[in-house]
């Protein structure tokens, strides 16, 4: 007859070795900051719409490109192209973010606590100082006589709601630079700005590049971290 008072035995798994465990906390850490970036491809394809605002803006305006910027409306349907950007892009990354937690599933960092405040100025600046940014450009867009100004109109306070929306969603700063370079540029050139030579020839395209090179390091480095991971899995 059994003793129901009798201690119970208990399996305790083997100890992992000390080397075993920080490699495993080493990728982990690794692969939580990679997949928080969605393994780089938002930066990838950020990059390549950076230079395609810079392209389609140059094509747009074509011999009355003007090197300091100014009052010059945009074609319509190159404005209206490059209006849908933003949405295309914050889109996309979800959809990579989702491919890159697919396999081996979500790690997230935790942030430290003396990063609050900082980050609620930043979410503040983000969701109100600079969606009214885009909305002041509704003055040149109702002074000045403009194609298909309501839909010009409307596609301005989209973005504006857009970016207001959007930008808590987006934890990395390179993300968020992203986010609101593709949201001004559409917001100017709706409203019939043209941005300066410095901004579509250089800081653009400049942005870009590096927005392609960081992206495509963090994507080589995510796929890395997982074959290493997986490797890990197996012998354990």
């Amino acid at each position: 007859m059994e003793n129901p008072e009798s201690p119970q035995l208990t399996v305790v798994p083997a100890a992992l070795s000390p080397d075993y465990a920080g490699k495993l906390g080493r990728l982990t850490r690794e692969y939580a900051r990679l997949t928080a970036r969605c393994a780089g491809l938002p930066s990838l394809l950020g990059g390549g719409f950076l230079l395609l605002v810079a392209l389609l803006e140059g094509v747009g305006h074509g011999r009355d490109f003007r090197l300091l910027g100014g009052f010059a409306p945009l074609p319509l349907r190159w404005a209206v192209l490059v209006a849908t950007l933003p949405a295309l892009w914050f889109w996309a990354r979800h959809e990579l973010g989702r491919w890159a937690c697919a396999r081996l599933g979500l790690v997230e960092e935790v942030p430290a606590a003396s990063d609050r405040l900082r980050e609620r100025l930043r979410l503040g600046v983000g969701r109100f100082l600079l969606p009214m940014l885009c909305l002041a450009g509704l003055i040149p867009l109702l002074k000045h006589p403009m194609s298909a100004k309501p839909l010009r109109v409307i596609l301005l306070i989209l973005l504006a709601l857009g970016l207001h929306w959007a930008f808590p969603h987006l934890k990395q700063r390179f993300d968020r630079l992203v986010c609101i370079l593709l949201t001004l540029a559409p917001a100017f050139l709706l409203s019939g700005l043209q941005m300066a030579a410095g901004d579509t020839l250089v800081a653009y395209p400049l942005i870009g590049i590096a927005a392609i090179f960081l992206g495509y390091k963090d994507f080589a480095g995510f796929r890395r971290v997982r074959r290493e991971l997986t490797a890990l899995e197996a012998i354990g």
